[in-house]
């Protein structure tokens, strides 16, 4: 009788679960429970703007179950993330602040390649673009992923010409990061830099109102001029002199930091 348990026993890893196939070497398991149970309580907590502290607190653990999950959970962990960096409510004590979607836009980044196009659609949303607090967490995870990734550096590249002028207010001085990279990223950040400058004002001019033109239009230009140099290790005092710095050292070697 012990006989027959202990073979029993040890058949029991050979069974296999009408319906389940079993996991080969180095596969992780996908549509697991755990995610299910987690994303249900993170979604129903952003649902409650006086919840807003209890939500950002499961960000950090949403992100380290994302990295460890098959790709059905992490669409699930993606999808419930994303829908956080969009919520507008607020809680009833207004006193109190909703930080839950510029904690869900700070961490973005942390879910790599695959917050690529969600990150995109954000910066492109009529409501969430118009968010700075939103808008320059978003703008910084797209360049960091532009670092390894070419995707998400031209689309960052191409955004700074939007016509929503907060894209290249913050765009610009996340490309600043990118001082450290090889000579040609560095060059092409600062020409397509230095090519939307010139069409940035207007931009200003036609989609912001009030004392919002003046405002970004300043912001804009500072950053611009110190992210150009930046890329370039120089001390150009503004871009026009940049500009003129530019056409005569594009093709030549730049200094490195």
């Amino acid at each position: 009788m012990i006989r027959a348990l202990h073979c029993i026993f040890l058949l029991l890893p050979l069974l296999q679960i009408p319906g389940v196939r079993p996991l080969a070497p180095g596969e992780i398991q996908d549509d697991r429970g755990e995610v299910r149970r987690r994303a249900e309580s993170f979604e129903k907590l952003t649902k409650d703007p006086d919840k807003d502290a209890d939500a950002v607190a499961m960000l950090d653990g949403m992100i380290a179950m994302f990295k460890d999950s098959g790709p059905r959970d992490k669409a699930r962990i993606l999808k419930s993330v994303v829908a956080s960096a969009k919520v507008f409510d607020t809680p009833k004590d207004k006193t109190k602040s909703r930080n839950l979607p510029i904690a869900a836009a700070q961490h973005m980044s942390g879910m790599g390649t695959d917050a690529i196009k969600p990150i995109q659609e954000l910066l492109a949303d009529a409501k969430v673009g118009k968010e700075m607090p939103r808008v320059m967490p978003l703008a910084a995870a797209l360049v960091k992923l532009g670092m390894g990734t070419p995707e998400a550096l031209d689309s960052a590249i191409k955004m700074l010409d939007d016509a929503n002028p907060r894209l290249f207010v913050a765009i610009a001085p996340a490309l600043a990061t990118l001082e450290l990279e090889t000579q040609a990223k560095r060059k092409r950040a600062a020409g397509a830099l230095l090519a939307s400058s010139e069409t940035f004002p207007q931009r200003c001019e036609r989609g912001l109102v009030g004392d919002d033109k003046a405002k970004f239009a300043n912001e804009g230009s500072v950053a611009a001029l110190a992210t150009l140099n930046a890329l370039a290790v120089q001390k150009q005092p503004d871009v026009a002199a940049f500009k003129a710095w530019f056409a005569q050292n594009k093709d030549k070697p730049w200094p490195e930091k």
